[in-house]
């Protein structure tokens, strides 16, 4: 008899072993996914305006063309990094992606900005003056990338939970990353 019941027992707990594991996935997989959705939408309210600034910025590579500064490194990694940036941030679905080639693109932005103001020449060059001028008069809204990176902390909070960081890979929820801006000295 003792042994009949060891045995319901053991069933019994396996069966509702199977069924929290279950659970967790369902759950996970429907959280991750609102989360993860949550994230797009911010990023589809962001990515317009980070367009229109990249747009300026491909005028600041030109503008560098112009002056002379075609072979210099951050003339060359921006010209790379928009490249990118217009084959990640098409049309459709958003591209994970897209936001470390924006992160790269700001970063690119700051060091181009410091080039200028370490050469007299390119300082004197307006159509460069004006094209960062122009890049610096678009600078991205705050509050999109504040809604934004709360997304996707919201979204990475729920991806590394204890119980949750083993299935969410397995079920396609990569890590995503947080916008970062530099803004100008």
């Amino acid at each position: 008899m003792a042994r009949r019941i060891r045995r319901i027992a053991f069933v019994a707990g396996l069966i509702a072993l199977i069924a929290g594991a279950g659970y967790l996935v369902l759950d996970t997989r429907t959280r991750l996914e609102a989360d993860q959705d949550r994230v797009e939408a911010r990023w589809s309210d962001l990515s317009p305006s980070l367009a229109a600034r990249y747009e300026h910025l491909g005028g600041l590579v030109t503008a560098l063309d112009g002056a002379g500064a075609r072979d210099r490194d951050v003339t060359s990694a921006l010209r790379q990094g928009l490249r990118r940036w217009d084959a990640v941030a098409g049309e459709g679905e958003p591209d994970p992606g897209a936001v470390s080639v924006a992160n790269e693109l700001e970063g690119l932005t700051a060091r181009a900005r410091a080039v200028v103001a370490g050469s007299r020449r390119l300082q004197g060059v307006a159509p460069v003056t004006e094209a960062l001028a122009a890049v610096d008069a678009a600078p991205p809204p705050l509050a999109e990338v504040a809604a934004f990176n709360a997304a996707v902390q919201a979204y990475e909070g729920d991806r590394s939970a204890a119980l949750r960081a083993p299935i969410a890979p397995r079920l396609g929820f990569d890590r995503r990353d947080t916008f970062q801006t530099v803004t100008p000295a």
